[in-house]
């Protein structure tokens, strides 16, 4: 068997390293900034018109971002929240926090809501390199990995939006890459003093990115905690303890910044999301469950085999594996069309034989520490999605797309020399040219066509246009009459409605005033006032305009009602139509 030398970079690198390689530090910084400077440009281009729109999420957090600029409180009033009520949940509070200085700059846009995303994205290409050079000790490799964050699919498809996970994913390689440089030192001799400070100064900034990955999104409180405990694991004999005053500094830091999300788990807060998505409150489940067991105590058979419990375990299995999908990862995708773009999976192709080499690398040399941790990131990664509704879900299993990167980084050493042996290579990166070229153009020529209505194409507009027609004198009031839960956001994002004068008319606290159907209570904020509608038991005021979503063959309006705009999205299919009762100018 062949002898594995202590180098962590000795078993994937193609050839020992050189004394060039070991002697300029400088050497990978232009290739370096070259993939940041893409990975940049690639998630700017186009950025406020592509995805088409802005869903609910997107629109929520901007309109609470620019209510944090304007006034310091949320959309309900509450001052600085650790916690943004939103449709039912608690959002975490950081993106909605870093959309403050863009939305200052841009003023309230697609581009400034989406720009975090894009700025976290780029970061992460750069974070990962740092993260792929402590692990390999090889700048190639670690250039390699990434260069494939920068064009991936997935990565870029939530880059490209206002979407927590982004967040999340920089904070995970910020906590990977603070943890394995607290590692490197411990290994370290000399200048004992200041090496032990520099090990204190990283575990801080773990602490760091550990906080921003739990207040990024949910899923952040149970991978972060893993993923601690894998580096730790991976490297248990390699770490050595800071000063005191950086374990105090680093236990101050996470008590302090723990305590709001523990507080959010007790008062309930922090449980509602995993309330509506998790498995175990999932009523399909449970009517499956109740069924069963009614049936087994009638016939006298042990029910517990079928309780809601194990019933979740069991389709936990399956939703954990279907993570590791081929057609999934390569072909399908996600379900969802927000999750991903037209003719593409959430990974390239190309990406499947260097998975399956840096797979294969994992399982030869699973002793050193840089496999482990790649396979235990891996294996940690879709847990939050394994325990929830819908899976595969590629925003609750993101958590794991910078192992999958790292894993392919381990398999571009075999792969190159096998191309190298038939002169290939030359064909490989024109492949990869092309395939990217390819995603690129399917992304911003069809994708915001064929899929407008997922990003509720036309919806500002729409908006846009009733205010216009009130401004000028052709209505007097504007009723939605359709998706209380979330339109009057978009009519006041698209207004750009002043926070202050919201707050005034009573916020979104209007919507806690349940009516007697048990539903969301009106909103009112003129001319805009969004409530249920029953068109028979509607006053013929032709005062009124109704803003009216998705009409085609889903509503019938009453026939003393006319078009007075029909609204059309990014794909030229109706959007949206502005309706008022006959009579009206």
């Amino acid at each position: 068997m062949t002898q594995v030398t202590e180098s962590w970079s000795a078993p994937i690198a193609g050839a020992p390293r050189s004394q060039a390689e070991r002697s300029s530090a400088t050497r990978p910084l232009p290739w370096l900034a070259s993939l940041v400077a893409l990975a940049l440009v690639l998630r700017l281009w186009g950025l406020g018109a592509n995805p088409p729109g802005l869903d609910a999420d997107e629109v929520s957090i901007g309109y609470n971002g620019f209510t944090l600029l304007k006034t310091g409180r949320d959309e309900y009033g509450a001052w600085l929240p650790s916690a943004f009520r939103a449709f039912g949940e608690f959002k975490r509070p950081a993106y909605v926090y870093s959309t403050v200085p863009a939305i200052a700059i841009f003023g309230l846009t697609p581009f400034a809501i989406r720009l975090p995303a894009a700025i976290a994205g780029t970061l992460s290409v750069a974070a990962l390199y740092v993260v792929a050079v402590l692990l390999f000790r090889n700048w190639r490799l670690a250039l390699s990995a990434a260069g494939f964050l920068a064009i991936s699919p997935w990565h870029l498809q939530f880059t490209r939006a206002a979407r927590e996970v982004s967040l999340l994913v920089l904070g995970l390689v910020l906590l990977a890459a603070a943890l394995l440089a607290a590692a490197r030192l411990s290994r370290q001799s000399g200048g004992d003093s200041r090496r032990r400070h520099a090990i204190g100064a990283c575990y801080v900034g773990a602490a760091a990115a550990f906080l921003l990955a739990v207040y990024a999104y949910p899923g952040g409180i149970v991978v972060a905690p893993l993923l601690v405990l894998v580096l730790f694991w991976a490297f248990r004999d390699r770490y050595v303890l800071p000063p005191r005053v950086w374990l105090c500094a680093t236990a101050v830091a996470l008590g302090l910044g723990l305590a709001p999300i523990a507080q959010q788990v007790l008062d309930g807060r922090a449980r509602a999301r995993p309330a509506q998505a998790l498995l175990l409150a999932d009523t399909e489940v449970l009517r499956i469950a109740r069924e069963r067991i009614a049936r087994d105590r009638h016939d006298g058979v042990p029910w517990a085999l079928n309780s809601p419990l194990l019933l979740s375990a069991r389709r936990s299995i399956d939703a954990y594996l279907a993570h590791f999908d081929v057609t999934y990862l390569f072909t399908r995708g996600d379900a969802e069309w927000r999750h991903r773009s037209t003719d593409h999976g959430q990974l390239y192709l190309w990406d499947l034989p260097l998975l399956l080499l840096g797979i294969g690398q994992i399982v030869r040399y699973w002793r050193l520490p840089v496999m482990r941790t790649i396979a235990g990131w891996l294996l940690v990664g879709p847990l939050p999605a394994a325990v929830a509704t819908e899976a595969p879900h590629a925003v609750r299993s993101i958590a794991m797309l910078p192992a999958w990167y790292l894993a392919a980084a381990a398999g571009v050493p075999p792969m190159w020399r096998w191309l190298r042996r038939r002169r290939l290579q030359r064909d490989w990166l024109l492949l990869v040219v092309l395939s990217v070229g390819f995603y690129l153009y399917s992304y911003h020529r069809h994708y915001p066509r064929e899929h407008a209505e997922s990003w509720s194409s036309g919806a500002l507009e729409a908006f846009r246009e009733a205010r216009s027609q009130v401004e000028q004198g052709q209505f007097t009031k504007v009723v939605v009459p359709q998706n209380l839960e979330f339109a009057y956001v978009y009519a006041l994002f698209a207004t750009a409605y002043d926070p202050a004068t919201y707050l005034h008319y009573g916020g979104s606290e209007q919507l806690l005033r349940q009516t007697n159907a048990g539903e969301p209570g009106p909103v009112s904020f003129p001319p805009f006032e969004a409530r249920r509608v029953e068109w028979e038991h509607e006053p013929r005021s032709p005062g009124i305009l109704y803003v009216v979503w998705n009409l085609e063959g889903r509503q019938r309006l009453p026939p003393d009602t006319y078009v007075v705009k029909d609204i059309q999205n990014t794909g030229g299919r109706s959007a949206l139509r502005l309706v008022a009762f006959s009579g009206s100018s």
